[in-house]
């Protein structure tokens, strides 16, 4: 992918536009799930979750921020990833602190059961 790509596909998914995010996800899924799964254990797939709303969080705010090169925005990615993962082993560190997986929360979000 070359720069003026990247740059087409984040405008893309701050405008909102039909498929952007999809692509988005099926293009950097490996790396953000990759750098995850080095720092968080078994619950790769919640941090994974937490990561990608860090990234469209205050529209997009973390896509927008980026002004570099194709492969700075991979370090960047992967840099992003392990704050979120580092963040989150920190979160669930703390003690007397309950933590609950992503679809245990939408589940009581959703219909109110356990």
């Amino acid at each position: 992918m070359t720069l003026p790509q990247l740059q087409e596909l984040l405008d893309r998914c701050r405008a909102g536009e039909d498929g952007a995010w999809r692509e988005f996800v099926k293009r950097f899924h490996p790396l953000i799930r990759g750098t995850v799964r080095k720092y968080s254990g078994d619950l790769v797939d919640d941090v994974v979750q937490l990561v990608y709303e860090r990234l469209i969080s205050e529209n997009y705010r973390m896509l927008a921020r980026f002004d570099g090169t194709f492969p700075a925005f991979l370090v960047y990615l992967q840099r992003i990833a392990q704050n979120v993962s580092t963040a989150d082993i920190r979160r669930r560190s703390l003690p007397g602190r309950q933590t609950m997986n992503l679809d245990r929360t939408l589940d009581l979000l959703v219909d109110g059961s356990p």
